[in-house]
């Protein structure tokens, strides 16, 4: 626990990573207990090197181990890169959950449910596997988890780390069966049976959150350029830290009381009504204690202030507000935290629109990345078929439900 301290304190307040502590950190590998994963995978010859990228969801990255019983720093989620490590960070900065980093080995997950916040539902029980559950084993002497990325009627597709270290890692092809409304996923082999599966509670109406990334069109710089600084994760520096969102980040000094860089988070919200809002801040480059974000939502502008040194790699919630359709709010966030000139560092990262309720239409439009959804229904007239047409920001799975009026 004292390590966590200090690398949380050196990545917060000096605005580097974790290469001041490298040696402590090398002594404390050698001398811990495996924790948070540990090492899982029967596959142990190398595969592709340490930190390279094998797949993603949701824009959420999952590398490679290399070799399956290397355990690499203490970041941000747990050990990078077991499989605990991503399913913790996944969770954080997909699912908007608390970070489960500390919460022991995979084997342990199932049976924590309750101290994790998830629902628990065990294998050939009545309750299928969704898209973004926690898949867990206690096979093995630290069992694995994975996230689930697909369900077919007879399979489940998962996205892991530390299993086969390369590419297929990226979408792990499981058998289900489905006998008397009960479903059984096979294990992931003879020694790691399934459990069952963890779900976080929905947070959302129709599961619709609007994510805006700080490399994405919908946000928006402002100010001289030769202050806005930008950091992008390496995956493969065992020094850098991965507590940041999507692995991108901009930021900027502190500014005294006057405002001269500031940051514009405009979504194109689906629908009319409440959203809770949530800001992603980063394990770095993060010090103000005095972060104003300034939010302009249907009903005026409301100045919500964080302390971002307090947080690490993790959403908080700025409160709950009402927005229109479209794209007249938004949320603003500068450099004039009342804090002496280029004392201190504001991140800024990810936001999150979290849909409350009221108003909108039946049809759930959720794309894996933020941006405006798009369609068009023509039957001409002909009832025996009709035509739907859709338009998306970039290439992605899509999930369609059609509703009658009776819901």
């Amino acid at each position: 626990m004292m390590l966590c301290r200090s690398i949380r304190q050196v990545t917060k307040k000096k605005g580097v990573t974790m290469s001041m502590i490298k040696l402590q950190l090398v002594f404390f590998v050698i001398a811990a207990t495996l924790v948070g994963g540990g090492l899982n995978s029967p596959f142990l010859e190398s595969r592709d090197p340490w930190g390279t990228y094998v797949g993603k969801f949701y824009e959420v990255r999952a590398y490679s181990n290399g070799t399956t019983n290397y355990l690499g720093p203490y970041d941000t989620y747990g050990y990078r890169y077991q499989c605990v490590e991503w399913i913790n960070r996944f969770y954080v900065q997909m699912m908007l959950h608390k970070n489960m980093r500390g919460s022991g080995d995979a084997n342990q997950y199932y049976d924590k449910y309750e101290s994790l916040g998830l629902n628990r539902y065990p294998n050939g029980g009545t309750e299928p596997p969704q898209p973004k559950d926690i898949l867990c084993s206690n096979g093995g002497l630290h069992g694995h988890v994975a996230i689930v990325r697909e369900v077919g009627s007879n399979y489940v597709k998962v996205i892991q780390q530390n299993w086969y270290n390369d590419y297929r890692d990226s979408s792990m092809t499981l058998s289900m069966t489905v006998s008397g409304g009960h479903y059984t996923v096979s294990g992931f082999n003879s020694s790691y049976p399934i459990q069952g599966w963890l779900r976080k509670p929905p947070i959302a109406v129709y599961d619709y959150v609007h994510h805006i990334e700080d490399n994405w069109p919908e946000f928006t710089r402002y100010g001289p350029s030769n202050y806005w600084y930008e950091y992008t994760f390496d995956p493969a520096n065992s020094s850098n830290t991965i507590g940041v969102c999507r692995n991108h980040l901009w930021w900027t000094y502190s500014n005294g009381n006057t405002i001269s860089n500031y940051g514009i988070w405009r979504p194109n919200l689906a629908y009319s009504g409440d959203y809770e809002i949530f800001v992603f801040v980063p394990a770095n480059y993060a010090t103000t204690q005095n972060a104003k974000y300034e939010i302009h939502h249907a009903n005026g502008t409301t100045i919500v202030p964080v302390n971002q040194n307090n947080y690490y790699g993790i959403f908080v919630s700025l409160g709950q507000f009402r927005f229109n359709a479209g794209t007249s709010g938004y949320v603003l966030l500068a450099d004039n935290t009342g804090e002496p000139v280029q004392s201190r560092m504001i991140a800024f990262d990810d936001i999150a629109f979290v849909y409350k309720g009221e108003g909108g239409p039946v049809e759930e439009a959720r794309a894996e990345q933020s941006g405006v959804f798009t369609f068009e229904i023509n039957n001409s007239l002909n009832l025996s078929s009709t035509k739907i047409k859709y338009g998306l920001p970039k290439s992605c799975d899509v999930s369609l439900k059609i509703y009658n009026i009776a819901g």
